[in-house]
C-alpha cells in the first residue's frame, strides 16, 4: 500500500561551533519537539537526520525544528537547520528510513545536496511536478528570506506561536508583556508565515491529487 507522504532530510548548520554540552542540548530539544509532533526520525552522522511525516504537516514541523536550531545561537555562530522536503507516494509501512528507496526519499536527499552548495538557502521542497516545484521554490525562498536574519527574540516568540500558544500564554512563558509579544510576532512576519503554511498545504494537496 502506498500513501502520499513527506520525507524531510536535514542537517544542522555550523554544529561544529557548539560545545559538546550545547550540541547535546540541541539534539535533546529537537527530539522533544519530534516527539510532540509524533515524528519518527533517524539521526545519522551526529548532526543530520531524516523523518517521514504527513505531507500536509511537514512544512510547519520543519519550521519549528529550524527555529529550535536558531535559538541555540548565543552569538554569531550561525547555527541553523538546512532541510529539504520530498513529496511523493511512499510504500507503507517503511521498515527502515535509512534503507528506503521510494522517490520521496531520493528527492529529499538530492535537494539537501543542492542546498549544501548554497550558502544562503536553507530550505527546499520538491515533488515530481514542475509546476508545483516552481511554486514550492518561491515559497521556500520567501521562508528563507524571513528566517535567515530573524532575531533571537523574534524566533523565540514565533516558535511558541507555531506550537499553538496565544499571545498571552507566550507573554507569561517568556516573561514579556502581550504588546511586546505582538510587536515581535509582527516583526517576525508571523502573518506572512501562516499564509506560506496555508499555501504549502494547498499545493501539497493538489500534488497528492495528481499522484
Amino acid at each position: 500500500m502506498t500513501e502520499f507522504k513527506a520525507v524531510v532530510t536535514a542537517d544542522i548548520v555550523n554544529s561544529g561551533k557548539l560545545s559538546a554540552e550545547r550540541f547535546e542540548e540541541l539534539i535533546k530539544r529537537l527530539k522533544q519537539q519530534m516527539k510532540k509532533d509524533d515524528i519518527r526520525a533517524d539521526f545519522y552522522r551526529g548532526d543530520s537526520f531524516h523523518f517521514l511525516s504527513d505531507a500536509g504537516e511537514a512544512f510547519e514541523q520543519t519550521l519549528r525544528l529550524r527555529l529550535i536550531c536558531k535559538l541555540q545561537n548565543s552569538g554569531s555562530e550561525g547555527i541553523d537547520l538546512r532541510a529539504a522536503i520530498g513529496l511523493e507516494q511512499v510504500s507503507m509501512p517503511v521498515k527502515s528510513l535509512s534503507l528506503a528507496q521510494d522517490k520521496a526519499f531520493i528527492l529529499s536527499g538530492r535537494e539537501l545536496d543542492v542546498l549544501s552548495n548554497n550558502n544562503r538557502r536553507r530550505f527546499s521542497i520538491k515533488c515530481s511536478f514542475d509546476m508545483a516545484n516552481e511554486a514550492f521554490y518561491n515559497l521556500a525562498l520567501f521562508c528563507d528570506f524571513i528566517l535567515n536574519d530573524m532575531s533571537f527574540k523574534q524566533a523565540e516568540v514565533l516558535l511558541e506561536s507555531l506550537r499553538g500558544a496565544n499571545q498571552e500564554e507566550i507573554a507569561s512563558m517568556l516573561g514579556k508583556t502581550q504588546p511586546t509579544v505582538n510587536k515581535l510576532l509582527l516583526n517576525a512576519n508571523y502573518d506572512v508565515l501562516n499564509k506560506l503554511i496555508d499555501s504549502y498545504k494547498r499545493i501539497s494537496q493538489n500534488v497528492n491529487s495528481l499522484c
